[in-house]
């Protein structure tokens, strides 16, 4: 019985060992990764460029009510470049709601975010909008075309 006893303190004894263990390398890791967050976030302030992405859309957010659904118009092909635009948009024109065209009712409001030179008119009307302003920088204003 003795034996028995002996053999569940030293089970106990490497359990806690091993518990000690996992928590030291954790506190380390947690560490290490707060070391490197510090690092990047000195070298790179801005890595998804918010603050340029607020200071293109700040004179057409300024257009458009706080309410407003807005469509979304680009001239990106889908993947992580186009995703990072749009969340970019997305949150520079914040409380407005980006709904990617085509949608299946259009929003009286579109905005274009575009990477190069391209006919406005024709992107617009493609989706059955009309270029009402062009901010520069890629950034379009529409507005819907028709009823």
């Amino acid at each position: 019985m003795r034996r028995d006893s002996d053999r569940a303190r030293s089970r106990a004894g490497r359990v806690r060992f091993a518990a000690a263990i996992v928590v030291l390398a954790s506190v380390g890791a947690a560490f290490q990764s707060f070391d490197l967050a510090r690092q990047l976030a000195r070298h790179s302030p801005d890595p998804f460029q918010i603050e340029i992405a607020l200071l293109r859309f700040s004179a057409l957010g300024a257009r458009l009510p706080a309410s407003a659904v807005v469509g979304y118009l680009s001239d990106l092909p889908p993947g992580d470049r186009a995703t990072l635009a749009f969340l970019q948009a997305q949150y520079a024109l914040a409380p407005r709601l980006l709904r990617p065209l085509p949608a299946r009712s259009r929003p009286d409001w579109a905005v274009g975010n575009l990477s190069r030179p391209l006919d406005l008119r024709a992107l617009g009307a493609e989706y059955g909008y009309v270029a009402e302003q062009d901010f520069g920088n890629g950034v379009v204003l529409y507005r819907r075309a028709g009823p």
